[in-house]
């Protein structure tokens, strides 16, 4: 029993959901209202743009602000490389990493 409780042992233990469970969370998701897209002016895309720029030349950490049709969501962490051509942000934070894509970025702080 002791082992259960070190470390992540805890939520190891309760990961098991049942279907009845997930079943209900996919319908409850798929009732709440859905938020459009804010479309970006050319300006406010070249400044994010301008602020990608810096806080990859500078290696300055940041946090994103996503779109999500249901709410917007909050990424930390540092902009590891800026690919154009697949229009992607590849975002690290500590081990994880992320592959943002540059349409869903709504807004930038530099930390």
């Amino acid at each position: 029993m002791g082992r259960k409780l070190e470390g992540n042992g805890i939520w190891e233990a309760s990961r098991m959901m049942l279907p009845e469970h997930r079943e209900q969370i996919i319908r409850h998701r798929g009732d709440l209202p859905k938020k459009a897209k804010p479309a970006l002016d050319e300006q406010r895309i070249q400044e994010l743009s301008d602020l990608l720029a810096e806080a990859v030349n500078r290696g300055k950490a940041v946090q994103l602000t996503l779109y999500d049709p249901i709410s917007p969501s909050i990424l930390h962490g540092r902009i590891e490389r800026v690919d154009p051509l697949l229009g992607r942000v590849r975002v690290t934070a500590g081990e994880e990493e992320w592959r943002v894509p540059l349409r869903d970025i709504l807004d930038i702080v530099l930390e």
